[in-house]
């Protein structure tokens, strides 16, 4: 067992050599990784993000940054507000995207997306982004009473509709 051995971050190679007392040598050597750098990984929604959508597209790019051990993409976790969506997602060796369907369409209201990804090294990698979804579609209203043009000659009566088929009123 050898302690202290110093590796550069990168591609190492440790090289043994031992002779015996009639002078016989044995050289053996083996290629290595020193990573200690984690993982990338970027988020869209961004944090901070307003969105108009109750369906937005999720995305995640992440890439392991040289030296690199490379992803382990088994280790991917994907949440949004707390439920594992990692299902989901088709995972890639550079990134994944899922756009939620009208039935998971989410509330309009701040919403947590969080990702973790490790390299083959251990090393960690996880990101939180906090977006906002708005409406921005205008509520309808449609005046009933009185008519356009209509004359009145003591207290006039209204009859108004509205709806908004978004956030509501």
């Amino acid at each position: 067992s050898l302690a202290n051995v110093s590796a550069l971050s990168g591609q190492n190679a440790l090289v043994i050599e031992i002779s015996d007392h009639s002078a016989n040598k044995t050289t053996k050597s083996v290629n290595f990784i020193y990573d200690t750098i984690p993982p990338t990984l970027t988020l869209t929604p961004a944090n901070g993000a307003i969105l108009h959508t109750p369906t937005p597209t999720l995305t995640l790019s992440y890439s392991d940054p040289m030296p690199g051990s490379g992803l382990k993409l088994s280790s991917l976790v994907i949440n949004l507000d707390g439920a594992d969506i990692t299902s989901k997602f088709t995972k890639n060796t550079s990134g994944t995207s899922y756009t939620l369907t009208p039935a998971e369409s989410i509330s309009f209201s701040q919403h947590t997306f969080f990702a973790h990804i490790e390299d083959n090294a251990g090393n960690v990698k996880e990101t939180t982004a906090i977006f906002t979804v708005q409406d921005n579609i205008p509520p309808t209203i449609g005046i009933a009473q009185p008519n356009p043009g209509s004359l009145f000659n003591g207290p006039p009566s209204a009859s108004v509709a509205y709806s908004d088929s978004e956030s509501g009123i």
